[in-house]
């Protein structure tokens, strides 16, 4: 409410905009002013935007309104001392930033002043006098802080003018300056806490970059704020201990342009609220934001909806391009998937994207999404699937979605309205080329299937119709029953049939021919027909894939000890000695299960103070696992060279060997070394 007088000290216009805040347009609003000015300095002019029903310009003594009446008093005084104009801080950084000025008509020095908190009192202790240039240099700032700049001139006569002053926020102590060559440099937790912290204050992420430079442990709190900016994991990896009611993930929330890549998260998140995932919690409407190359390992459990590995809940535009999710995603609510829980305008859609992870929720569960609407192209389920209705393998619900060139082999466990591919197909969706080979257990052919679970019409009176369209997919023989349910609409459903696999061939073999031929992989590669929108199928020649038709050509299942032979330390006889670090390399594309380390001498053994290792354990997909090798000081040996073999046992029958060799000797006296 502007009802004091206030001082109008600059060059140009004073522009007042009135707004009418009631919706009644038969109230009127008159506009009267008056001046003190007898030499027509000062005029008043209306403009009605056409937002004022009944607004009109008045003379003083002529109010006619019952309900607004607006007055202007306008009266001219003598500037004895002019103040600055043109306030500019620029060279923000960490600790210091620059004010400028320019200075009025006959002005050469200056007062100025900065706070965080309390303006500047006539007689306030931190005011700087004496300023002969138009610009000041603050120093002994803190980082990512909101501050005050003052500034008024000192004229003769200790005459002083009204002070001016500019707002602006310190840069981040973050290493770089947040440009794409230099960006902003995160090593530590308390960096991605400091983040918060300023995007809390104000600190404006849009149009920034920053980047991970080591692996971060430890987090528990997630960055919150609306990130707007370029986050590159640079191939790092963030581990969570994430508890709380809900809108947790390594991101709270993102805001418009926000671009996530290149980053694995770890650990846990545990939620009781709605909008969980290991990356992104929520996307609000309308927001653009992409994510790519990104891999979740973190559990995620809650009991409530919106549950994923990489995005929980999505209302906005933006791409999920190239991402995995490997670990489990649990919960008792609904909308639960691999890669998205709900999310219904994704407009670039999810492309490349692929759950290894086991997903268990109530309704609306998916590999790769729970509730979806948007595209979904060249995404693969791998991950045990249990929903109890509207359950896919690759999505729940598909509303308005388009699924192309994509494959389930997760053993799927569903109730109602649920399929090998999708659950639930409503609003004109489309799904094409796609295949299962995973087993299903469900409860009725009636709105369940191999394929798809329902599909849902809609027939209106005035004459419109709303299908769902089926084409071109296929399903392995014994994955359940029937294909499609027995009660959905299958008026735009065709081209579809079985395939037949015999133990470990990469020959899959169609029941009928489709696009020209009976084999499964030639058949979803001509469908393509050399567009590279859709990703090339390939034989899954070492058993990636159950030896299903794949997206890459895959790599044998193999695991690697290095270094091999294992050469030790000197060992003291009758001392304890830290172990030597060994590392279990997974070198295949498929997760393999390691069940154990033997040693044929009892003088070896695995140094659990180091760090335990629980057998048996998962390895993932090309990752490591580092291992503490040691002796036993209480075993007797002998002086000299010592040598012996390593057994490590993965996938319960495959055995891999490395030689270990260390020379034993005498201490002084036994002792830890």
């Amino acid at each position: 409410v502007l009802d004091e007088p206030f001082l109008y000290e600059t060059i140009g216009n004073l522009v007042v905009v009135v707004v009418r805040e009631t919706d009644n347009p038969g109230w009127d609003f008159n506009l009267c002013s008056s001046s003190s000015s007898t030499d027509g300095d000062v005029s008043l002019y209306y403009y009605d935007f056409g937002g004022l029903d009944g607004f009109s310009l008045e003379t003083p003594g002529a109010l006619l309104s019952q309900f607004a009446d607006i007055q202007f008093n306008v009266s001219l005084i003598a500037i004895t001392c002019p103040v600055p104009m043109d306030l500019v801080v620029d060279h923000v950084g960490t600790t210091d930033a620059t004010l400028s000025w320019t200075a009025g008509e006959g002005t050469a020095v200056w007062d100025v002043f900065i706070t965080d908190g309390e303006s500047p009192g006539d007689d306030a202790p931190d005011v700087i006098s004496g300023v002969t240039s138009t610009f000041y240099t603050f120093t002994g700032l803190n980082s990512l802080t909101n501050y005050t700049a003052y500034v008024r001139t000192h004229c003769d006569n200790n005459d002083v003018s009204a002070w001016k002053s500019i707002s602006f926020m310190t840069a981040p102590d973050f290493g770089g300056n947040g440009t794409a060559e230099m960006p902003y440099l995160l090593y530590t937790k308390n960096d991605l806490e400091a983040l918060t912290k300023g995007m809390a204050a104000g600190f404006a992420t849009i149009g920034k970059y920053f980047k991970i430079m080591n692996d971060i442990g430890g987090v528990t709190t997630p960055i919150s704020g609306g990130f707007r900016g370029d986050f590159d994991g640079n191939g790092h990896t963030v581990t969570l201990n994430l508890e709380g009611p809900g809108y947790l993930a390594l991101f709270a929330t993102v805001g418009d342009g926000a671009s996530i890549h290149d980053l694995t998260v770890d650990g846990l998140v545990h939620s009781t609220g709605r909008n969980a995932a290991g990356m992104v919690a929520y996307i609000d409407w309308y927001n653009t934001v992409t994510i790519n190359n990104c891999v979740n390992k973190a559990s995620v459990t809650s009991n409530s909806d919106n549950v994923a590995g990489i995005v929980g809940n999505s209302f906005g535009e933006g791409l999920i391009e190239n991402c995995v999710n490997k670990a489990p995603i649990t919960t008792t609510g609904n909308y639960c998937g691999g890669i998205v829980g709900y999310a219904i305008s994704l407009s670039g859609g999810i492309l490349n994207c692929e759950n290894r992870g086991d997903i268990v929720c109530d309704s609306w569960g998916g590999g790769i999404a729970g509730r979806y609407g948007s595209t979904i192209f060249n995404c693969a389920n791998k991950g045990a699937i249990t929903c109890s209705n509207r359950g896919g393998g690759v999505v729940g619900e598909a509303n308005n979605a388009i699924v192309r060139n994509c494959f389930n082999t997760g053993a799927l466990t569903f109730g109602a309205n649920s399929g090998g591919i999708s659950g639930y197909n409503i609003n004109h969706t489309t799904i094409e080329n796609c295949y299962n080979g995973g087993m299903i257990t469900a409860e009725n052919d009636a709105n369940c299937g191999a394929l798809s679970g329902f599909n849902f019409v809609a027939i209106y009176s005035s004459g419109g119709e709303n299908h769902s369209y089926n084409h071109n997919n296929y399903y392995r023989e014994g994955t359940y029953s029937v294909p499609y349910g027995l009660e959905g609409d299958l008026t735009y459903t065709d081209n579809y049939t079985s395939f037949s696999q015999e133990g470990t061939s990469t020959q899959c073999t169609l029941a009928e021919s489709m696009q020209g031929t009976t084999d499964l992989l030639e058949a979803l590669n001509n469908w393509r027909n050399g567009d590279d929108t859709y990703a090339q199928w390939y034989a899954d020649t070492y058993g990636n894939n159950q030896y299903m038709p794949a997206f890459m050509e895959g790599t044998p299942p193999g695991l690697e000890i290095s270094p091999n032979p294992i050469v030790m330390a000197p060992r003291p006889i009758g001392a304890w000695m830290h172990g030597e670090t060994v590392n279990l390399v997974n070198t295949s594309l498929e997760d393999l299960q390691v069940s154990g380390i033997e040693f044929d001498n009892a003088f070896f053994l695995v140094d659990e103070s180091a760090g335990a290792v629980n057998f048996p354990f998962t390895l993932f997909a090309e990752q490591t696992q580092a291992i503490s090798i040691g002796t036993d000081p209480g075993i007797t040996v002998s002086e000299g060279t010592m040598t012996a073999q390593l057994s490590t046992i993965w996938n319960q029958t495959q055995v891999e060997l490395a030689g270990i060799e260390v020379q034993n000797y005498t201490p002084i006296s036994p002792d830890v070394v």
